[in-house]
């Protein structure tokens, strides 16, 4: 996934992995321990910034960019 963000994104935006095993700079520890998938609701944690969430089953095979200028434009959460 990191690979493919980095191919159809370039490098003007950064790619972070919420994770439970955290092993790399570029992931992220998840701060519940909730069970199964329910974890992938920590992604809406970050609101600092704009981000696009994307799950492991997430294929990019097209340029990104468009998308993440989208998250660029909306306005900050609450």
């Amino acid at each position: 996934m990191k690979r493919q963000f980095e191919r159809q994104a370039g490098s003007d935006w950064d790619f972070v992995c919420l994770t439970d095993r955290p092993s790399e700079d570029w992931h992220l520890p998840l701060r519940t321990d909730w069970p199964g998938w329910w974890s992938v609701l920590e992604a809406f944690r970050l609101t600092s910034q704009p981000h696009v969430a994307c799950d492991l089953d997430t294929l990019l095979y097209n340029d990104v960019r468009p998308l993440l200028r989208l998250a660029e434009s909306c306005p900050p959460s609450v």
